[in-house]
């Protein structure tokens, strides 16, 4: 027999989800019968599965050690040939805001190389802020992808509550966020650009269009000049949609595309980038994100404001380039 306490970063998911999770060989039909003949209770009661778990609750598994070993995968932590550290911006019990370099993947599935889920879960086991276990019932993960050769911030959930705030921000869009970016040539600018867009899936970039078109959809940001001068512009840019390469796009759309981008800028002024300057990426920078007002369980985040600085490189190009402003 087998009890298990739930933890705060387990709370809020049902009953069925967490044991798919904590027994991952099982099948369902199985789960489902254990829980009807009440081989598996809640609080010492029959439960159907669909309970939503709170902090504290008591799952007691009637099965012996070695069934439940039986339907357990190995539940460890990533395995990693490097040993970049990943330096945490805001930690707290549910969520932490981390800088993801440029070059590093944010989710799987975009590429290969490192991916930055693998490198949170290293850092918080080597911490000590989760153990291995912890991982069969919920496992840390990022919730904002940036694309892999932009820097910046990435929000990631640490326990399920956490997970949902955030994906619920992220989702309506009351999450602000600002993001700084170096383009070619002088660009004074303080307005909101407005472009709609159809996805060339293929091609993995989009086409822009003034107007609507049929299959497109919206892109909307916010940009201002913070420094130019002849050569380029240093600008904020605030997310209003978010859509794939939505920055990146718009600029080059303006006829001032991001310095150092490959897919959308100019191949004359980036090779003279990285013949100069070491320039091997775009000159795209996840700032800042700032939570909406709110009341509740994440009322002491109502507000906050999280930076993360610019990364060397693009300071340094700052520099070289004598931008005014």
């Amino acid at each position: 027999m087998k009890e298990i306490i739930i933890k705060d970063r387990e709370a809020g998911q049902r009953l069925d989800k967490f044991l798919k999770k904590y027994l991952d060989g099982a099948s369902a039909g199985f789960l489902y019968k254990m829980l009807r003949k009440k081989n598996i209770t809640l609080n010492g009661r029959k439960a159907t599965g669909r309970e939503s778990l709170l902090k504290g609750d008591l799952v007691k598994l009637f099965l012996s050690d070695e069934t439940i070993l039986g339907f357990q995968k190995k539940a460890d932590g990533p395995k990693l040939s490097d040993h970049v550290r990943l330096e945490f911006l805001y930690e707290d019990a549910d969520i932490v805001a981390v800088h993801k370099p440029a070059g590093m993947l944010s989710q799987p599935g975009t590429g290969r190389g490192a991916v930055l889920g693998d490198y949170l879960l290293a850092e918080l086991l080597s911490k000590g802020s989760i153990k291995e276990e912890d991982l069969r019932a919920f496992r840390p993960s990022p919730l904002n992808r940036l694309d892999r050769n932009t820097s910046g911030i990435v929000l990631c959930g640490k326990s399920l509550k956490g997970a949902q705030y955030l994906s619920g921000i992220i989702r309506d869009k009351s999450l602000i966020k600002e993001y700084r970016v170096l383009v070619d040539g002088k660009l004074d600018i303080k307005t909101r650009v407005i472009t709609y867009f159809i996805k060339d899936a293929a091609a993995n970039r989009v086409k822009l269009y003034g107007h609507r078109v049929p299959g497109s959809d919206r892109m909307e940001t916010e940009f201002r000049t913070l420094m130019s001068n002849e050569g380029a512009s240093l600008l904020a840019a605030r997310l209003i949609t978010g859509k794939t390469h939505q920055i990146r796009a718009q600029l080059a759309y303006l006829g001032h595309p991001v310095l150092g981008d490959p897919k959308y800028g100019r191949e004359v002024r980036n090779r003279e980038l990285r013949k100069k300057e070491q320039i091997q990426r775009q000159m795209l920078h996840a700032y800042r994100v700032t939570f909406p007002k709110t009341t509740g369980p994440f009322s002491y985040l109502s507000g906050k404001t999280v930076t993360d600085p610019l990364p060397e490189d693009f300071q340094r190009l700052v520099r070289d380039l004598k931008l005014k402003g």
